[in-house]
C-alpha cells in the first residue's frame, strides 16, 4: 500500500484546532522515531513485567529530532536508558494502564487508560513546558504517541473516549503542540470509526503499522485530517439568538438587547450545566440538550403586553431551532465567559475545559444587581422578558422603574392598543359591509 504524504499548513487562526509548523509530513518521515518508541515501550514493558497488552509511549521532539533520528539499538539496557535520560531526558513517558486511580469521574473500578492520565494529571503539560525550556521557544513542538491500540472510543461501560479526550486537549492547546499518533491494532470493543472522526476533526496525524507482502511492517496512513473549525456552545448559541428571536419586549440600545441575550443563555446553561459532573463529551451531549430544550419550553411564557402569541411562539420555535443547530455541531466545547462573574457576558472563551458543574463560579441571578432589566420590570431576564417572577429582596419591582422605562413601556402599550383599536375598527367595518350586502341579496 502507497504511503499517502499528509501536508500539514500552518494553521494559527483562532477557530481552528492544530497549530503545526509547515512542514511535509509523511509516514516515512515519522517511522524511524516510532520504531525506536515502539521498541523503547516493549523494553520496559518487560521491564515491569505486566501482562497487560496495551501500553503507551509519549514523546515531545521538534522536526529536526523527528526528522534526523539516529541509529540506536535500544534492545540493550544502555541504549534505553541513554533514550530516555539523555537523547530525550524529561520528553519521553512509557505509560502503562492504572488500576489504582480513584478519580471518581473516570470509574474508579476499572482501568484509567494512558492517554487519559497523560491529559489529566498533567503529565503532558510538564513533558510541553520542560520542551520549551529546553527548546527557549526556537522550535516547535511536537507530541508524539504511539499506543499497542487506536485511542479507544465508545467502550461499553467505559465514561470516556482516549481519542475524544485527545482531540479536546489539541483543541484546547492548539497553539502549544501539535500532535501525531501512532498504533498497531484496533481493541475489539472500541468503536474505530469513531475514533478516527475524533482524530481527525482534531488535525490530528494518525499511522498505523501495517505488515506488508515480504512480512515487515510499513507505517500507512489510515485516514485523513480534516481541519475543522471548533465551535464554543455558548457563543454559537447566542449568536444564533441573536440573529433570530424578537426585540419588541427589549430595550431599544442594541447593547441592552444584546446583554439580555448573553443573560439568557447564561442562565441557561447554569441550570443544565450544575446537573453534570463531568465534561461535555459525546456521551452526555444528548443528556445536556434534552435540558436545554426544557429550559427554553418552560421559561418563554405569554405575560408580555408587548407581544403576542404569534411571536412568542416563533421565539420558542426558534431558539429549539438554534439549541438543535448547535449542539450537532463538530468539535464542541462549552466555552466559560471571559469575565467570570459577569452574568450579562457575550464573549466566552475556551481556555479551560471544565467540569459543566464548575464552568460558572456563581449563579447568573446572584451577580445580577440592578444592571439591566426588561421594558416590562416586572418581567424577568430568564424568561427573555416573557413572564413574570418572584420580586426579588422583597422589593416592588414597579416602584423601581424608572421615568424613562415607564415612558417607554407607556408608548409601546399605546402603540399596541392603538394597533389593537384599528384592526378591531377594521373588523367592525366589514362586519357592517357584510351585514348591508346581506340586506341588498335579500
Amino acid at each position: 500500500m502507497a504511503t499517502k504524504e499528509l501536508i500539514v499548513l500552518l494553521v494559527l487562526i483562532d477557530v481552528a484546532c492544530g497549530a503545526v509548523p509547515d512542514y511535509e509530513y509523511t509516514a516515512g518521515t515519522v517511522k524511524p522515531l516510532f520504531d525506536q518508541m515502539y521498541d523503547y515501550g516493549e523494553f520496559k514493558k518487560k521491564e515491569t513485567g505486566t501482562r497487560y497488552h496495551q501500553f503507551l509511549v509519549v514523546l515531545v521532539a521538534s522536526i529536526s529530532e523527528i526528522t534526523n533520528v539516529p541509529h540506536e539499538d535500544l534492545t540493550t539496557q544502555d541504549g534505553v536508558l541513554h533514550f530516555e535520560n539523555v537523547r530525550f531526558k524529561n520528553r519521553v513517558r512509557f505509560v502503562l494502564n492504572d488500576n489504582q486511580h480513584a478519580i471518581q469521574e473516570f470509574n474508579p473500578n476499572r482501568p484509567l487508560h494512558g492517554e487519559m492520565q497523560c491529559i489529566h494529571t498533567g503529565i503532558l503539560d510538564k513533558m510541553i513546558t520542560e520542551y520549551k525550556r529546553i527548546k527557549e521557544g526556537h522550535e516547535f513542538p511536537i507530541v508524539l504517541m504511539y499506543s499497542l491500540y487506536i485511542p479507544c472510543a465508545n467502550i461499553p461501560d467505559l465514561s470516556y473516549s482516549c481519542s475524544e479526550e485527545l482531540a479536546i486537549f489539541a483543541c484546547r492547546r492548539r497553539q502549544d503542540a501539535h500532535f501525531v499518533v501512532a498504533y498497531s491494532h484496533i481493541y475489539n470493543r472500541t468503536d474505530e470509526k469513531k475514533a478516527v472522526e475524533f482524530l481527525s476533526t482534531a488535525n490530528i496525524l494518525g499511522f498505523r503499522y501495517q505488515r506488508n507482502s515480504q512480512g515487515t511492517c510499513d507505517l500507512v496512513s489510515p485516514y485523513e485530517v480534516k481541519y475543522t473549525e471548533r465551535h464554543l456552545l455558548l457563543q454559537e448559541l447566542f449568536k444564533c439568538l441573536n440573529n433570530t428571536i424578537s426585540r419588541s419586549r427589549f430595550p431599544r440600545k442594541p447593547a441592552d438587547r444584546t446583554e439580555i441575550i448573553a443573560y439568557y443563555v447564561n442562565s441557561m446553561a447554569y441550570e443544565c450545566f450544575g446537573q453534570e459532573n463531568g465534561r461535555l463529551r459525546d456521551q452526555n451531549r444528548q443528556r445536556v440538550q434534552s435540558c436545554f430544550h426544557m429550559y427554553a419550553n418552560k421559561s418563554i411564557g405569554f405575560e408580555s403586553l408587548l407581544s403576542n402569541m404569534e411571536t412568542v411562539n416563533k421565539d420558542k420555535q426558534d431558539i429549539a431551532g438554534c439549541i438543535t443547530n448547535v449542539f450537532a455541531l463538530p468539535n464542541l466545547l462549552p466555552g466559560q465567559p471571559k469575565d467570570p462573574f459577569n452574568p450579562f457576558s457575550d464573549t466566552w472563551s475556551s481556555t479551560a475545559d471544565p467540569k459543566l458543574n464548575e464552568t460558572f463560579p456563581e449563579s447568573p441571578a446572584s451577580r445580577r444587581g440592578p444592571r439591566q432589566m426588561c421594558v416590562e420590570p416586572e418581567l424577568t431576564l430568564e424568561s427573555l422578558c416573557t413572564q413574570k417572577g418572584k420580586q426579588r429582596r422583597g422589593l416592588n419591582i414597579q416602584k423601581r422603574r424608572t421615568p424613562r422605562a415607564a415612558a417607554v413601556v407607556e408608548k409601546k402599550m399605546l402603540a399596541a392598543n392603538r394597533k389593537g383599536a384599528r384592526k378591531g375598527a377594521r373588523k367592525e367595518t366589514r362586519k357592517e359591509t357584510t351585514k348591508e350586502t346581506r340586506k341588498e341579496k335579500c
